[in-house]
């Protein structure tokens, strides 16, 4: 069991598979610590791959990481939406249209999302995560929405939806994906590929500096702590049958920890949305602006999250600056006192 400092906040990241009985789900979570105005993301324990119905009993029962007091938000890797959809839709979320155009699309090797209007792939894992959102709403983690304007003032935990090929994708520079990425085989996909491009020889080289090992991909502002490190390395040793999951549930969780960071935006409307990085590259910047129409209606806002009020606990901090100083906010505040936990 790894110690974990006092002061802190906890990201959980679920990477969602179907199987109950295949291992085709994995947990992973970071802390989230304040130092000095540069936050520093430290390993919560090490990723789990499991099956489905254990990955139920770990959110019903609230154990593993879940169990953890300071856990302030949980991302999932499955399509989420505010209001319950009781049959499959005959057109795509407007998040995933939006992420479908121009160098996103597949057909320019871009991180397009899969629709849930496709029956075979993107409905099913809608289904799944919908039922593992109602799970998570009943032990304290709601849907965290986003208003169509203005700031937003939001329960203290909260589930989000993220997308890790997306996450990934967005801090590299488009060549690594339509260029440099195998047309066959594991690192095919995405984000596999950008994981090991990501992590592994940057992390194993230069320890404790957040940057990709190429020149002029984005740099975050943060310190890595070397259980990060040490996890990236292990869950690239690991065999093909669970790295792909482990790296879903790895990136998952990493994308909330730089949510807790002050590093992240949201991108999406008001019913559905992704978690995603505050900062993206230049070669995604100018994508984004070159498929953007008039009255567009997903929006890009940067992310605030608010600590808990000091009589709910003594060990939350404000680790957050302003996410851009044109953004909107969307801030993740204090709990009812209905849900307020004793501090351990």
């Amino acid at each position: 069991m790894l110690s974990r400092p006092t002061k802190q906040w906890v990201a959980c990241g679920i990477d969602v598979g179907f199987s109950k009985s295949a291992r085709s789900s994995a947990i992973a979570a970071f802390t989230v610590v304040g130092n000095a105005g540069r936050p520093r993301i430290a390993l919560w324990g090490e990723t789990e791959v499991l099956d489905a119905r254990t990955l139920d009993s770990f959110i019903d029962r609230r154990v593993g990481p879940l169990a953890d007091p300071h856990v302030r938000l949980v991302t999932v890797d499955a399509p989420l939406t505010r209001d319950v959809l009781f049959a499959r839709p005959n057109e795509a979320r407007a998040v995933d249209r939006r992420f479908a155009r121009g160098a996103f699309h597949n057909s320019k090797r871009g991180p397009q999302p899969s629709s849930i209007r496709v029956p075979a792939q993107g409905w099913p894992l809608y289904q799944r995560g919908m039922d593992l959102l109602r799970r998570l709403d009943r032990v304290g983690f709601p849907y965290a929405s986003v208003p169509t304007s203005g700031d937003s003032m939001l329960v203290g935990r909260a589930t989000m939806e993220v997308l890790p090929k997306l996450t990934l994708a967005l801090v590299c520079p488009r060549a690594w994906l339509a260029v440099d990425r195998p047309r066959t085989g594991f690192f095919s996909q995405i984000d596999n590929w950008l994981f090991s491009k990501m992590f592994l020889p940057v992390l194993a080289e230069q320890p404790g500096l957040a940057r990709p090992e190429s020149p002029g991909a984005v740099e975050w502002p943060l310190e890595l702590d070397q259980t990060v490190v040490r996890e990236a390395e292990r869950i690239g040793a690991l065999g093909k049958g669970d790295r792909h999951e482990a790296i879903g549930a790895f990136v998952a969780g990493f994308q909330g920890a730089l949510a807790l960071a002050g590093q992240a935006c949201v991108v999406g409307t008001e019913d559905a949305h992704f978690l995603l990085p505050k900062t993206w590259h230049s070669d995604w910047d100018a994508a984004w602006e070159s498929t953007t129409r008039s009255g567009e209606a997903t929006t890009r806002r940067g992310v605030s999250v608010m600590a808990l009020s000091s009589h709910e606990t003594d060990y939350s901090t404000d680790l957050l600056g302003d996410a851009s100083s044109d953004a909107q906010e969307l801030n993740l505040v204090s709990e009812s006192s209905a849900n307020r936990r004793q501090t351990p």
